[in-house]
């Protein structure tokens, strides 16, 4: 997939980007990284730029962490279940084998 030049703005800044992102994509992106900088100036107002940041850089990664660890917990959830139904199979198949056959 080819990278596109997109123009984005954070904090009234404008920034040049490549990406391989939609644009739609890439405007969410913008906004929520946007969003979420708003949120820590709001509480901290006499944070400077570069450390309110870094505090929605903190929180923007738990967030992730904290996503990760769900898809991870969901996925291996998927696989128990996955492995206790294929083992059902297998007994069933295996009772299958051991009666008379079908007439």
């Amino acid at each position: 997939m080819s990278k596109k030049v997109c123009e984005i703005s954070i904090l009234g800044n404008k920034y040049t980007i490549k990406s391989e992102e939609t644009q739609n994509r890439v405007k969410e992106i913008e906004d929520y990284v946007n969003q979420q900088l708003q949120e820590v100036l709001k509480k901290s107002k006499s944070l400077s730029v570069q450390n309110a940041t870094i505090l929605a850089a903190l929180n923007i990664a738990g967030e992730y962490f904290k996503l990760k660890e769900q898809q991870q917990t969901y996925h291996n959830g998927v696989l128990k279940r996955s492995k206790e139904v294929l083992g059902w199979i297998d007994n069933q198949l295996k009772n299958v084998k051991g009666s008379e056959p079908w007439v």
